[in-house]
């Protein structure tokens, strides 16, 4: 397959390419590195530097790459607490930046998209576990983006005959079994890296908030899912929607 990626010099991005590599699959990705890394990238990927948002950037891409097979989008911006003091920054790279590259697939006859997505789209959980037919009530700007960035999925593939997975997830973590790639943000707001960076001696120490939450010490609780076997769920979705007709 050959396989573009968008986002794909970020955490989770740069790892799915990681995977697909592995596997054997031709991968191209765009990413404007604002989030992303240039290190990140596997040195066997096909890098374009630019912004989904141009649509002469993204057609030029896909001009050059022909027979696509799919694509992977990771390309988003993602701080709750941003999206809430910001969130015009949101609605325009969110949903802006998709519906330009949905236009430049539409006219280039790409027809499979897989969508990172976020369990954010949920809100509040009236229930746990969450099931995927729960109400979807987002409690802030980025989860309500990649809600409508969802809802445009669907109305596409209404017009067009777009066919999408979204996959929502809630927190990723780890780093790729070689080491070469693994978290990387700035700022840092993830947990883990922020608890290892008190053994390595970049911060003294971890306040953890809340006294009562209905867990045994009143503590909170986090959902973690593994970088690598959430890059792989990314990849069986391709799979599944080049299996289906």
């Amino acid at each position: 397959m050959k396989i573009l990626v968008l986002g794909g010099a970020g955490y989770i991005g740069s790892h799915t390419v990681y995977e697909l590599i592995d596997a054997g699959e031709d991968v191209v990705i765009i990413d404007n590195l604002e989030t992303g890394y240039k290190e990140a990238v596997h040195p066997k990927a096909k890098f374009y530097q630019g912004d989904l948002r141009d649509r002469a950037f993204v057609d030029s891409v896909l001009d050059q790459e022909t027979g696509i097979d799919a694509v992977i989008h990771f390309a988003a911006n993602s701080l709750v607490g941003e999206s809430m003091t910001d969130p015009l920054k949101y609605y325009d790279n969110n949903l802006c930046g998709t519906k330009t590259m949905l236009e430049s697939m539409v006219a280039h006859g790409i027809d499979k998209i897989v969508f990172s997505s976020t369990a954010a789209t949920y809100g509040e959980p009236e229930k746990t576990p969450i099931l995927e037919t729960d109400r979807t009530e987002p409690t802030n700007t980025y989860g309500e983006t990649k809600l409508s960035m969802e809802k445009m999925f669907k109305w596409v593939g209404r017009a067009h005959g777009l066919r999408f997975v979204s996959l929502r997830y809630f927190n990723a973590c780890g780093a790729h079994k070689s080491g070469e790639i693994g978290e990387a943000h700035n700022p840092e707001t993830h947990l883990i890296p922020l608890i290892l960076q008190v053994p390595n001696g970049k911060r003294e120490a971890i306040s953890i908030f809340g006294t009562d939450y209905p867990t045994k010490d009143g503590t909170c609780v986090r959902d973690y899912i593994h970088v690598t076997d959430l890059a792989q769920a990314h990849i069986l979705a391709v799979k599944y929607l080049m299996e289906r007709k």
